[in-house]
């Protein structure tokens, strides 16, 4: 029986989290269970390693998605919309029959009477800057009472709420939060060090003893699978195939097996 290229495994296949954490369960459900104390070690350290990206994972994944830029300043957009469109409406009614109108008149002007809304399109930290100063208006005038009856409480309020979240997603009032996916780089460097650290022991297993070859390319079957399957998709063949069996799905929850006594 040829021997096992070790050069193949030198380095891991590259792959994403949910792969990683699917060939690190594979691997160590293929130990062979009268493998040497070197190959078990090595197996033993690959499971601490793909524990530990899996706790990971799931830490970055229980991380709320943050609001947008975009989306903030749309919905910003849409609180201030909606105030000034109410507020113009009731200054404009007569009056003689509305005598809060002319309150009305008097929050509407001193709020938009220069520009209007255009205000909403400026850059988005100048934008946020100008409905702070309105705020700070509101709050100094004694506005606020006279908005919430003239226009209804709904409305000052959507306005405060979309502001705040405007000055988070733009890391104004707010810091901005790295990415998840930044706390799981090491994690997924670790356990890809592991994958090869196993294979090599695998390798030098075959090595000393003839008789454990054809278990040692089963146990490392499941790098063979990930790597034909990663280079079929890369370069489809002409002729179609059976496409090699892919580690199996991994969540952040799934089962790592133990390794064999």
């Amino acid at each position: 029986m040829s021997e096992i290229d070790g050069t193949l495994y030198m380095r891991a296949p590259q792959a994403d989290v949910p792969t990683t954490v699917a060939l690190g369960i594979s691997l160590l459900s293929a130990v062979p269970k009268g493998a040497p104390s070197q190959v078990k070690g090595a197996a033993k350290k690959l499971r601490t390693s793909v524990l530990a990206l899996q706790s990971a994972w799931g830490q970055a994944a229980a991380v709320l998605p943050t609001v947008s830029r975009r989306a903030a300043d749309a919905a910003t957009d849409n609180a201030w919309g909606c105030l000034e469109g109410r507020l113009s409406a009731y200054s404009r009614l007569p009056a003689p029959n509305h005598p809060k109108a002319r309150r009305a008149q008097e929050i509407h002007e001193a709020l938009f009477g220069d520009g209007g809304l255009e205000f909403l399109t400026r850059a988005y930290k100048a934008q946020w800057a100008e409905g702070e100063k309105r705020l700070a208006l509101i709050d100094d005038s004694g506005y606020a009472a006279d908005i919430d009856e003239l226009a209804g409480p709904e409305f000052l309020a959507e306005v405060r709420s979309t502001h705040k979240a405007y000055g988070k997603a733009l890391s104004i009032t707010q810091a901005e939060t790295p990415s998840p996916d930044a706390s799981l780089i090491e994690p997924l460097r670790e356990a890809s060090r592991r994958v090869v650290g196993l294979a090599l022991q695998l390798i030098a297993w075959a090595a000393d003893d003839d008789q454990s070859t054809e278990a040692v390319r089963r146990a490392l079957k499941p790098i063979d699978d990930l790597r034909a399957a990663s280079a079929r998709r890369q370069s489809p063949p002409v002729e179609p195939a059976a496409e090699p069996p892919a580690p199996p799905a991994a969540t952040p929850t799934t089962t790592i097996p133990d390794v064999p006594a």
